[in-house]
């Protein structure tokens, strides 16, 4: 029995051998895997936090957007308030404004004549000149 005691003691230890090394290498397998796994979450970690940041981003220009827009539509509210004011002004001083454009109208119309007047003459005269060639005997 010493024998097969000293045979079975082997077979038990041999056992034990092969299975230490293929619990060695399930947790190296596992260790590999769980490094593969955590190097994915981190990558995927950092694609969110670009897309946070890209969110960010969108959302600051978006506001840029929307404050142009208001600067633009206030303006625009400033603007009509404006002429509505001129047409307010030309309703209480009607008198005002008729006399304003009548005098414009003159100073438009004296400075017209002062363009015209040296044309005129030189029409006149050249006008004069053809008359008295053509009345000339020839």
């Amino acid at each position: 029995m010493d024998q097969r005691e000293g045979h079975i003691r082997k077979d038990i230890e041999e056992t034990r051998a092969a299975m230490t090394e293929k619990i060695e290498m399930i947790e190296e397998h596992v260790h590999e895997t769980m490094e593969g796994t955590k190097s994915t979450i981190d990558h995927v970690m950092e694609n969110v936090q670009h897309v946070q940041e890209t969110i960010e981003k969108a959302k600051s220009t978006v506001d840029n957007i929307i404050d142009t827009i208001k600067y633009t539509m206030d303006e625009t509210l400033e603007r009509v308030k404006h002429t509505t004011d001129l047409i307010e002004q030309v309703n209480q001083n009607p008198w005002i404004m008729f006399s304003s454009a009548i005098m414009v109208g003159y100073v438009l119309g004296s400075l017209k004549r002062e363009v015209a007047l040296p044309t005129h003459h030189a029409r006149e005269q050249s006008s004069r000149a053809f008359e008295a060639d053509t009345k000339a005997p020839h």
